[in-house]
């Protein structure tokens, strides 16, 4: 397998979007980022494409960042041909995002928004990406769109490209894996609309569901993280108002610590401390109740690094069961789609078949009725002869006596008339059985 350059890239992306890509893997880039696909990017790669014969007019650009490509597919044993189709059709799929042509035109000259392009891609991309919502700029229509070129591009590469490597990260949505599955056979379905008519297209009701839970989970989150700021923010406000009240120590919270500790207390003592603070017996009992729970939450933070051992080890179980159940699916869905066309091929050589026996019957009826018609005509023509045969030997049969001569015609005409009774009687048995085979056909 070897590594696609950047030409067979453009061409896999076309035959996948029926869209022309400038594909460049030679700008300098952040060392963090494995591509890019701002709507200049062809500009700043123009000198550069112009040398090398490359440069036919604008179009949507993706760059790739080739040497962390490289890396990063040695550091997780994956074929640099494969990240690399996965970071194009990522990135073609944030080009196809925006509206025609697909790329931005520079409100200056054509020189200093190259200019300003190369600048941007040497910088991280993190301000720009998360902005707002964590999966800004990665909407329902880009992954639809990302898994919809995946799909073709699998089939015109045979290389599988699984959705985590296409996702290139989570944007604390559910996994990509997931999200995949929630688009179904639409890709399969969709493989003959063009990008305008899938991005018209209404979303599977099952995507919507899942990505109506994951807004929801999001702001639920969010929520709460907001909650947890006021509560920091609250608890920094005693701390600097205790200080404000001065350094006399604060027999009333030591008292209360000793009994949660389980230290022996005198209760003259404790009657002091009470009188001298100006507390009750319940805001002693209320504060223990408070040190004991503070102690049991600490104790579940010293837990936590374990817990966070253990949430990694799941994820990283549940990550490689989805990308192992996303390839069986894959799997059993080119099955279906085989067994599916054999079948359709089958169905359609029976119905010819069908369609060629049918004329054949009908020809046959035709054949049938045409004989039957001539052979009625035969019979009557012979009963008749018969009649007249029989008719005249009785006319002869009277003169017999008169004439030998005349009763040797008299048996020949009686031997014609038998005959020709004979004759009638085999083509009544023939009609007979032309009837019956017509009707058993």
């Amino acid at each position: 397998m070897s590594e696609p350059n950047t030409a067979e890239i453009e061409a896999v992306l076309l035959a996948a979007t029926g869209v022309r890509f400038h594909a460049v893997d030679f700008l300098p880039m952040d060392p963090t980022a494995l591509g890019m696909s701002y709507g200049c990017i062809d500009l700043a790669a123009e000198s550069d494409l112009r040398r090398a014969g490359r440069w036919d007019g604008r179009r949507p650009a993706v760059a790739l960042n080739r040497g962390f490509i490289t890396r990063l597919a040695a550091e997780r044993g994956e074929h640099p041909n494969r990240l690399a189709l996965a970071v194009s059709i990522h990135e073609s799929a944030h080009a196809l995002d925006s509206e025609p042509p697909y790329y931005t035109h520079p409100a200056g000259s054509g020189e200093r928004q190259a200019r300003i392009t190369r600048l941007a891609l040497t910088l991280r991309p993190s301000g720009i990406v998360t902005a707002g919502r964590p999966w800004a700029g990665h909407g329902p229509r880009w992954w639809r769109l990302l898994f919809h070129i995946a799909w073709r591009v699998e089939r015109l590469t045979g290389i599988e490209l699984p959705a985590a490597m296409l996702s290139l990260g989570r944007y604390e949505l559910p996994p990509p894996a997931v999200i995949r599955r929630a688009f179904g056979s639409e890709p399969r379905r969709f493989r003959r609309l063009n990008i305008k008519e899938i991005k018209r297209a209404a979303y599977p009701r099952k995507f919507q569901r899942l990505w109506a839970s994951a807004v929801r989970q999001h702001v639920a989150a969010e929520t709460r993280r907001a909650r947890n700021q006021r509560g920091t923010e609250m608890s920094t406000f005693f701390e600097q108002l205790k200080q404000r009240l001065g350094s006399r120590p604060d027999q009333f919270a030591d008292l209360a610590k000793r009994v949660a500790d389980g230290d022996a207390i005198e209760p003259a003592e404790a009657e002091a401390v009470l009188s001298t603070c100006g507390k009750s017996v319940d805001d002693l009992q209320r504060e223990v109740e408070a040190l004991r729970e503070k102690q049991r939450l600490q104790n579940v933070v010293r837990n936590a690094a374990d817990l966070e051992k253990q949430k990694a080890s799941i994820e990283r179980k549940l990550r490689l069961l989805s990308e192992k159940q996303e390839r069986e699916l894959e799997r059993l869905a080119e099955k279906h789609l085989g067994q599916s066309d054999k079948l359709e091929n089958e169905l359609a050589d029976v119905q010819r078949q069908l369609s060629e026996a049918n004329a054949a019957k009908r020809r046959l009826q035709r054949a049938a009725a045409e004989r039957h018609s001539e052979l009625s005509r035969e019979v009557r023509r012979a009963e008749h002869r018969a009649n007249e045969a029989w008719q005249l030997a009785y006319e002869c049969q009277g003169q017999a006596a008169e004439d030998a001569a005349y009763d040797r015609r008299h048996k020949r005409l009686k031997q014609d008339a038998k005959a020709a009774r004979n004759e009638a009687d085999r083509l009544g048995q023939e009609l007979a059985t032309a009837v019956e085979r017509d009707a058993m056909a």
